[in-house]
Parts: structure tokens; C-alpha cells; sequence
């Protein structure tokens, strides 16, 4: 004998989640470049000013510059001699200024990530 009983489930704002979800690609995109420029330019900012680089002529640290593509960014010494004060040369010492810099600014750069990712979710819950 079949039962009379039973149970349904509805989701109520199913229809605004799928469009806000078919439109959040653009939305984690914009968020991430965002996350990713504060997180470069706070890195060239500690290059520059927290005694990293080593200075003879203030030519390395000066040489220093940013670029961005989408989803990614880079901090790019442009002095033709930066690998070799970076990883060392002929009987010279690494001085690895890019390591050290990215190891200090790490968890500052975790934090910038993590509110990306709590905007991105509180722009989808909305």
C-alpha cells in the first residue's frame, strides 16, 4: 500500500542565484586583478623602501618596475645585472632582495586574497 506522505524541498531565489552565478566570472575576475595590483604594489613598495636591494649607484632598486596581464602581475628588475646581485656571480654572494621581500610580505599578501574572496562572496549572496 502506497503512503500518503511525504516531503518537498524548494528553494526559494534559485532563479537570481543562477544569473548572479552565470555573472560572477566577471565579478572573480575583477576582484582577483584587483587583489593581484594591491599585492604587486605593495611588494614594489617594500623593494624600494625596505632595505632589500642592495645600493651602490641606487640604479637596481630604481630599475625596479611593474607589469600586469590578466590574472597576473609581475615586479621585474630591469637592470641588466639583476640575476647576477640576486642569485650570486663569480666568487659574489647572493643577495636574493625578490625572496626576501615576498617571504616578509607573504602574510600581507594572504590577507589581500582573503578579503577578494569575501567580497566575491558577499557580492554573491547579496
Amino acid at each position: 500500500m502506497a503512503s500518503n506522505v511525504g516531503q518537498s524541498i524548494k528553494v526559494v531565489g534559485l532563479k537570481k542565484f543562477q544569473a548572479k552565478l552565470g555573472a560572477s566570472a566577471g565579478l572573480i575576475k575583477k576582484n582577483l586583478n584587483d587583489a593581484i595590483k594591491i599585492s604587486i604594489f605593495t611588494l614594489l613598495r617594500d623593494l624600494k623602501t625596505g632595505g632589500y636591494v642592495p645600493v651602490r649607484t641606487g640604479f637596481l632598486r630604481q630599475s625596479i618596475k611593474t607589469s600586469f596581464t590578466d590574472l597576473s602581475g609581475y615586479v621585474i628588475p630591469m637592470a641588466n645585472y639583476a640575476i647576477y646581485v640576486h642569485e650570486g656571480a663569480r666568487g659574489r654572494r647572493a643577495q636574493p632582495f625578490l625572496t626576501m621581500a615576498t617571504k616578509r610580505k607573504e602574510r600581507e599578501i594572504e590577507k589581500i586574497f582573503e578579503e577578494s574572496a569575501k567580497k566575491i562572496v558577499n557580492e554573491l549572496v547579496k
